[in-house]
């Protein structure tokens, strides 16, 4: 029997907060350009937020109200990318996922 892909599921924003809000926070707008989101979209999140966690947060919540196609992978190659340089997070997720590392 071929192994699921946990990876492959579409993620909650309360875990996305739980495992990725605190670490991922300073690269809230790298991550959110990566994953697809208009940057005026983020530089409207960025006025309407103080704080980088609730930045992060509505990222996170327009991503998963905009792409239909939204997994942890597709996230976990975005933390991979030059831009974002979260590796480690990344490996961590997939160990949290039991799913295959790919970089």
């Amino acid at each position: 029997m071929a192994q699921v892909d946990n990876a492959l599921r579409k993620p909650e924003l309360s875990e996305l907060m739980e495992k990725v809000g605190v670490v991922a926070g300073v690269k809230w707008h790298a991550i959110g350009l990566q994953l697809g989101i208009p940057n005026g979209k983020l530089q409207m999140i960025d006025v309407d937020r103080r704080h980088v966690q609730m930045r992060c947060r509505d990222m996170f919540d327009e991503w998963l109200n905009t792409d239909h196609n939204a997994t942890w992978r597709k996230l976990i190659r975005v933390l991979c990318t030059a831009a974002v340089a979260k590796n480690v997070l990344a490996k961590e997720l997939c160990d949290w996922l039991e799913a295959p590392f790919e970089c």
